[in-house]
């Protein structure tokens, strides 16, 4: 990434991006990289966040948005009342299976849409039970 892209992503301030790009470019993991960083303004906890928006390609504008819809992952009887409930009286598109809820959103909503899923495959990857990509287009909604 360019000085500029490190500083588009949520919380890079006062001049920031420009400590992330030399020290990306001067150590050889992230461990190193993160440690280099760190300061007292600048927490491992932000700085990992950081690392995560820059791996999933969010940027402020992404987070200044409103959410373009709702995505169900699991309910139990309560929440199929208020799945209901909101069906008849919301505005968001009720996303409950992701290949049908893809086709239906516009482009800004599929583009947050499309950070989810990549999110998804990432974390899937990096848990001790490894699934494939793209799980999301098969997995069903679990009711509880």
């Amino acid at each position: 990434m360019s000085k500029d892209e490190f500083k588009n992503l949520p919380d890079v301030t006062e001049g920031l991006e420009n400590r992330i790009y030399n020290s990306a470019r001067c150590f050889n993991s992230l461990e190193e990289i993160l440690f280099d960083i760190k300061t007292k303004r600048y927490t491992l906890a932000r700085l990992r966040r950081i690392i995560i928006y820059a791996l999933l390609g969010i940027t402020k504008d992404d987070l200044s948005q409103n959410v373009p819809y709702l995505r169900v992952l699991a309910f139990n009887e309560i929440g199929a009342e208020l799945l209901s409930i909101i069906k008849k009286s919301g505005t968001l598109p009720i996303i409950t299976n992701v290949a049908d809820g893809y086709k239906s959103l516009d482009d800004n909503a599929k583009r947050i849409f499309d950070i989810d899923l990549r999110a998804s495959d990432i974390y899937s990857l990096a848990t001790d039970n490894i699934k494939k990509c793209g799980e999301d287009f098969t997995r069903q909604i679990k009711a509880k």
